[in-house]
């Protein structure tokens, strides 16, 4: 099946498999070979391992698939921007396996990522973690600004 794209012609991304093909196009763009790819949280996130072309180390990047950003990150924490979200426990899991890199991609393909470290950190530090109304879930949130855009 086609993938789907905008007015713009710019892809439309719907699904967490979506995102990976656009972060791996993007990681192979940039001359990383994929090593492997493990599904992980139930098949809703993957762990993508890839070669560094420079270093010729092995590095890995855990990636969420988020939709449309947390826009209700200024009324809960005051600060006028989109943030992303992630299970305070899997971020947390992260961290303990030392994955180093957390990457989102939303609908519209971008790509934002924070070293797994400095995120814990971050959270920490601003209180940015609530149980959400709908299922209870502590989530962590960490603003766009935080990030790094991939693009």
């Amino acid at each position: 099946m086609p993938s789907q794209t905008t007015l713009f012609g710019n892809k439309i991304v719907l699904n967490i498999h979506e995102a990976r093909d656009t972060l791996i196009d993007y990681l192979r763009s940039k001359g990383y070979s994929i090593v492997k790819v493990v599904p992980s949280n139930f098949g809703r996130h993957y762990i993508i391992y890839v070669r560094d072309p420079v270093l010729n180390d092995m590095q890995r990047y855990y990636l969420v698939y988020q939709r449309r950003w947390f826009e209700s990150f200024p009324k809960y924490y005051g600060i006028p921007e989109e943030a992303v979200s992630i299970n305070l426990s899997i971020l947390h899991r992260i961290v303990a396996h030392e994955i180093p890199y957390i990457v989102w991609c939303n609908i519209d393909g971008k790509l934002f990522m924070i070293p797994s470290k400095k995120a814990q950190k971050l959270v920490r530090k601003h209180g940015w973690i609530r149980k959400t109304e709908k299922t209870g879930e502590t989530v962590a949130h960490i603003p766009l600004s935080k990030l790094i855009k991939l693009r």
